[in-house]
């Protein structure tokens, strides 16, 4: 079975401002499901040949960010895919299942992980203060 993760706009969901979500079309076992890009552009700036939004877009500052931007996050979904398929995992999920683990965050991390961090970004910029009061309340 082949897996496949398309760039696109959702023309069906049409804000009442006149944006277009731009979304990812995942397919996998003749199935599709959209997973949400956080970005939306009016139609009329959306590039169906080359799946970016157009250059004379004006409702960002950086539209090549933008697109380099979502580029960047299809790679990572592609190369989530490509390491499930490499482990075997791939065939035995479904489209949800695949869904799920593709945007799940990778890594948590604990309340006590996260102040220790903290306390140890403080005493380098010479933070002793905040340090020690973080220290005492964990």
């Amino acid at each position: 079975m082949k897996t496949n993760i398309t760039l696109s706009i959702d023309a069906r969901r049409k804000r009442k401002d006149g944006m277009c979500p731009i979304i990812f079309r995942l397919s996998h076992h003749r199935k599709t499901i959209t997973i949400a890009t956080g970005f939306a552009v009016p139609p009329e700036y959306w590039n169906q040949n080359n799946r970016e939004v157009k250059k004379t877009y004006k409702g960002v500052s950086s539209v090549a960010r933008l697109n380099n931007l979502l580029v960047k996050k299809k790679t990572e979904l592609r190369d989530g895919i490509n390491e499930l398929e490499e482990n075997g995992q791939l065939e035995g999920l479904d489209i949800t299942e695949l869904k799920f683990t593709l945007t799940k965050p990778t890594k948590s991390i604990s309340f006590f992980d996260f102040t220790r961090q903290l306390i140890l970004e403080m005493e380098e910029a010479n933070r002793f203060g905040n340090a020690k009061a973080y220290r005492c309340a964990l």
